[in-house]
């Protein structure tokens, strides 16, 4: 028995080389091929999951169930959403964001920081002891 169908979305044909699929945690991982489909051979029956793991995407983990009575019949279902799926077609959810964006300089963020407080609080300290020293 084998499950075979394709990965697709957000562009991902074009870096499929590096989509590795995942059956049952490890038990078998195959590749999906530079069109989009992929193939695990001799998978028994029973309950099985397949997960995605390609660099710059996240996939839902896929539940599927292979028939014992009805040689050949397979039902797939996202197991983040429960959604059944009538033809075993992985897209990702989102794209993976690995960077943050830099914050713009500001300086009220570097008066609000441990350093600018502390200079903040030393100049403050200075005047008063400045304004003490002029009153005597």
């Amino acid at each position: 028995m084998a499950i075979g169908t394709s990965v697709k979305g957000f562009g991902l044909a074009t870096k499929t080389s590096n989509t590795k699929l995942i059956l049952n945690g490890g038990q078998r991982v195959t590749f999906a091929r530079p069109d989009g489909y992929f193939a695990f051979h001799n998978v028994p029956a029973g309950t099985h999951l397949i997960e995605v793991s390609s660099i710059g995407y996240f996939f839902s983990p896929v539940r599927v169930d292979i028939s014992v009575r009805n040689l050949g019949y397979i039902q797939a279902a996202l197991t983040e959403t429960r959604r059944v799926l009538n033809e075993l077609v992985l897209e990702p959810l989102k794209e993976e964001q690995y960077y943050e964006v830099r914050e713009l300089f500001s300086v009220m963020s570097l008066l609000k920081s441990p350093m600018g407080l502390t200079v903040g609080f030393m100049v403050c300290l200075c005047d008063a002891q400045d304004d003490g020293e002029h009153r005597s």
